[in-house]
């Protein structure tokens, strides 16, 4: 609650209420990097499974060479994905543009990655573009 301004009351009530959800049934949390953490949830078997990394505001935090290695190991998960176990990764990240934060969605087999729409930082709109 640290992280959010003493005049949003709009955010902190946001998580308040996320609080009280995960408080009723707490969520598994595991303190690791990302980047050390990533490639072990990959490498787990997930035939029968769509498998969904999802990001937000935290790539323009880690320097240019992780971020890198980021991608890389992104890449790697979803070259092998396949109908039966697809891999997508959704994304809402700072970018040039100064309306919002892009929310991009990518999927595997194939790879391709597109706007799907764009959204404020602090969660309190999605301008949706939909997947072409």
């Amino acid at each position: 609650m640290s992280y959010v301004w003493a005049d949003q009351r709009d955010r902190m009530e946001r998580l308040e209420a996320a609080l009280s959800i995960a408080a009723s049934a707490p969520p598994p949390v595991d303190r690791a990097d990302a980047l050390s953490w990533l490639p072990r949830m990959l490498s787990k078997d997930r035939q029968g499974a769509a498998t969904v990394i999802y990001h937000t505001i935290a790539w323009q935090y880690l320097p240019p060479e992780n971020r890198a290695k980021g991608e890389a190991i992104i890449a790697d998960a979803g070259s092998p994905a396949t109908a039966d176990a697809p891999l997508a990764r959704l994304e809402l990240e700072a970018d040039d543009n100064p309306d919002g934060a892009a929310l991009r969605l990518q999927v595997w087999p194939g790879g391709k990655r597109q706007e799907i729409g764009r959204a404020d930082f602090h969660g309190r709109w999605v301008k949706w573009t939909g997947w072409q």
